[in-house]
């Protein structure tokens, strides 16, 4: 069974910067081993929040590298961004 942890602290800020671009964001970390899906320009992203120079735990990079789809580690809004123009 997955037990959530604690978000980082600059969940809160990209959710919001993300959401105020016009994005749809859904938090999953209660449920999932990654934190927010979120759908923009009729694409969808999966990315993990992570406070700078902090690492995926175990488990989230067991989830990573099995993952056969998109799924990115991010810092910042800046991130996500590029991410998502690409």
């Amino acid at each position: 069974m997955y037990h959530r942890q604690r978000s980082d602290t600059n969940q809160a800020g990209i959710v919001d910067e993300l959401r105020a671009l016009g994005a749809a964001v859904l938090v999953v970390s209660a449920v999932c081993k990654f934190d927010i899906l979120v759908g923009f320009r009729g694409k969808n992203y999966m990315f993990e929040i992570k406070q700078p120079g902090k690492k995926l735990r175990p488990a989230q990079q067991e989830f990573h590298d099995a993952w056969r789809g998109q799924i990115d580690r991010v810092e910042s809004l800046e991130d996500c961004l590029k991410i998502m123009e690409e």
